[in-house]
């Protein structure tokens, strides 16, 4: 079962978020200290990475496509 296509995408995608939830944690801090020195244009790009992280995690559980 831990072989499959579809169970290692998501596996990797899990992983992923969990990464960015620290890179976001790191920059609450910076925010918080009135450090932050990127773009609003940039903040709103890393709004929809959760998202589409989110979209291929439910799709590998629901569909299983490979």
């Amino acid at each position: 079962a831990y072989k499959e296509n579809w169970f290692i995408v998501k596996f990797i995608a899990v992983l992923a978020l969990s990464a960015f939830h620290g890179f976001l944690s790191k920059h609450v801090r910076i925010f918080g200290n009135d450090g932050n020195v990127k773009p609003a244009r940039y903040w709103r790009m890393m709004n929809e990475v959760p998202t589409v992280l989110m979209v291929v995690i439910v799709i590998m559980v629901v569909v299983k496509p490979f």
